[in-house]
């Protein structure tokens, strides 16, 4: 089947009030879709609630009742508070609280947001520029730098990356050819980005956006602090040390005493005039920021246009393997923010604040950006003493990781409370009906098999959940907070049932949850789309680059995460790529029919990818952990029972059931089977 054809085929067929309907319909449709894909917490949000919280609570409070239903309610819904945007919010707090000159000493501005990710990618590539002899100046260094990032970022989907003999055996249009550089810059698109960095647009006097570049802020700050005003400040700061050293003293003062005074002068002058500095940087960095948008703007739409890069781009490593994957848009600022507060930060000279272009200052450099970090987990406060990136680090614990533990604290503590508010609705009735409660001897066995976590190297563990944005909430965050709310339930099962029908639940619950959208969407992608059009399956799923894996372990990398193998390519993806090459096809003056080919099958590919498989993904996840895995844990769990597997006895044929949720002394067949 040729590919107009099918793309012909799946437009509606309807007229009037029934196809506008339709065409309403299925854009509403897709909007939501993109919605709650581009927002991942939102995503988990809807997926919890329409997946967990809402079937789950229908389904135990019908078949086993209201307290089972309530308590399920509490626990769902507790859930999906510890798990998304809450450890977002409490991030944004503590970055507030770090603003204070107290808790942030080196004034580093934590609002340029780097990921530990990506900032330890930075330090490698640093790394390994400083393995090469070629480096002997600062401006080199910071050309090199920029090259080496730009060089090796590569837009994650596969349309650019496939060759004119493969567009041929799918029967499209070959527009391999506007493509040249396989979706990575160009050498001319990597000069002209590394010039904007380091000196800007010509300025035209038009555009704040021909004002930015990867400032030097700290020349800039060694500038503004000579205006009198700030001058002024420190000498107030030193005429008062100078009034309290001279209150409880003669007029006139001794040799030593003259020394002292002139000491304590000296420092009185120091610290107000680092004090003044950091309110220079703070105003001089919040200038930056409301002129910048503009900026980044012309950035990214001279990466896109002109540099035919889409929206979401891997950095790979020197070997070609994939380090970190983020939008266009995050590879852009936070290569301009880590210039600015780390690399132009320690290449500047201290009593200056200039950037010496010629020499290099090697010490600098190995001590602020390429010594290993040491002691982040020790003290969570910053100290004025550190290099750059342990202050990161340590910046990012107090960010990042201190809200994670209060959420992962409140997810843990739930359990309790729910067990605490059943055993007061029940007077103390058991959460399973017909199950008595676990033996005393046979709890303390069971809590004997607890281990306590361990912590591993900071910048390791700050890679799995630092913040990628500040103060948005990650899905490692939700991951980790999640696992720990599992093992509370676990371990606070008050009987071997529940015990079994948490782990059946929360285990497959926790990856439905997760990974059941991309499974789908992959399986789809692999199975399905090819059979409507072949093509729409290679523009829309692409392998991640990796070093020599043999097939097992990329098949075993795929079923713990479909994401560590597979990249799917993002509607905005592929609309930047349809706008491309309809654009070079129209400076190339071809025909419409050929540019409405490709527009159609460009369509079909977006209807596929956002209308079919994200909401199959989306469907198949939230019924997988909402009615799926609560019917079969009900038919275990009646199983279980039926076979007398827990000790208890039948009871006489004349006694009557016990009442719900009353422990009971025995159980009727009848009763447990409910």
């Amino acid at each position: 089947m040729k590919i107009q054809d099918s793309a012909a085929s799946l437009q509606p067929r309807f007229t009037g009030l029934v196809d506008g309907a339709m065409q309403h319909a299925e854009k509403g449709l897709r909007s939501s879709v993109l919605g709650l894909e581009e927002n991942t917490q939102l995503g988990l949000v809807f997926t919890d609630l329409a997946g967990m919280t809402i079937p789950r609570t229908t389904i135990e409070w019908k078949k086993r009742g209201a307290f089972c239903g309530q308590e399920t309610f509490f626990r769902e819904f507790t859930c999906v508070l510890a798990n998304t945007f809450m450890t977002g919010w409490l991030g944004n707090l503590a970055y507030r609280f770090l603003r204070s000159p107290y808790l942030n000493p080196l004034g580093m501005d934590h609002k340029a947001w780097i990921d530990a990710k990506s900032l330890s990618a930075y330090q490698d590539v640093l790394k390994e520029l400083m393995a090469s002899s070629k480096i002997n100046s600062s401006l080199q260094l910071q050309k090199a730098f920029l090259q080496t990032v730009f060089q090796r970022l590569q837009s994650t989907d596969a349309i650019a990356k496939l060759s004119s003999q493969e567009l041929k055996n799918l029967g499209v249009f070959d527009f391999s050819h506007y493509f040249p550089d396989k979706g990575m810059f160009s050498k001319a698109h990597v000069d002209q980005l590394v010039e904007t960095y380091l000196h800007g647009y010509p300025s035209s006097g038009k555009d704040n956006s021909f004002t930015q570049r990867a400032f030097n802020v700290e020349e800039l700050v060694h500038n503004r602090i000579k205006d009198t005003v700030y001058q002024h400040e420190v000498d107030k700061a030193v005429h008062k040390a100078t009034a309290k050293f001279l209150e409880e003293r003669p007029a006139k003062l001794s040799a030593n005493e003259k020394m002292l005074l002139s000491f304590i002068q000296t420092d009185a002058r120091s610290k107000a005039l680092e004090e003044q500095k950091l309110a220079v940087r703070r105003l001089i960095r919040r200038g930056i920021f409301i002129q910048e948008k503009p900026f980044m703007k012309a950035l990214y739409d001279f990466a896109v246009t002109e540099g035919k890069m889409s929206d979401h781009v891997s950095l790979l490593d020197a070997k070609g393997g994939r380090l970190v994957s983020q939008s266009m848009s995050d590879w852009l600022s936070k290569t301009k923010y880590f210039m600015e507060e780390f690399l132009n930060r320690t290449l500047a000279d201290p009593t200056s604040g200039r950037i010496p272009a010629k020499t290099l200052p090697l010490d600098r450099i190995k001590r602020q950006l390429l010594a290993k970090q040491k002691g982040v987990w020790a003290f969570v406060s910053p100290k004025a003493s550190d290099d750059l990136l342990t202050y990161a680090y340590r910046s990012k614990f107090f960010i990042s990781v201190i809200p994670l533990a209060i959420m992962t604290s409140f997810g843990f503590s739930m359990v309790y409370i729910n067990n605490w508010l059943t055993r007061r609705r029940t007077g103390g009735r058991i959460f399973f009906p017909g199950e008595e409660a676990l033996l005393e001897q046979e709890r303390r066995q069971h809590q004997k098999g607890g281990t306590k976590p361990t912590f591993g190297h900071a910048p390791y563990l700050l890679k799995k959940w630092d913040f990628e944005n500040l103060g948005t909430s990650t899905v490692g965050q939700s991951k980790f907070i999640y696992t720990w709310i599992i093992l509370s339930r676990w371990w606070k099962a008050r009987t071997w049932n529940e015990l079994r029908e948490n782990m059946r639940r929360d285990a497959l619950g926790w990856y439905f949850w997760f990974m059941g959208s991309p499974l789908m969407q992959i399986g789809l992608a692999t199975l399905v789309v090819p059979q409507i059009s072949p093509a729409a399956k290679h523009f829309i799923l692409s392998k991640i680059p990796t070093h020599n894996e043999n097939p097992f372990q990329q098949l075993t990398k795929a079923i713990i995460n479909p994401y560590n193998v597979w990249h799917i390519a993002s509607d905005k993806q592929i609309a930047q790529r349809k706008e491309q090459i309809l654009s070079a096809m129209k400076a190339q003056g071809k025909n419409q029919v050929a540019m409405n080919s490709v527009k159609k099958l460009f369509e079909t590919t977006r209807m596929l990818r956002t209308t079919f498989m994200s909401t199959f993904g989306i469907a198949f996840s939230t019924a997988m952990i909402g009615i799926g895995i609560m019917f079969i844990n009900i038919a275990l769990t009646r199983k279980d029972v039926r076979k007398n597997r827990l000790g208890y006895t039948q009871p006489p044929p004349e006694t009557p059931s016990p009442q719900p949720f009353r422990k009971p002394e025995y159980v009727t067949p009848e009763y447990s089977a409910a």
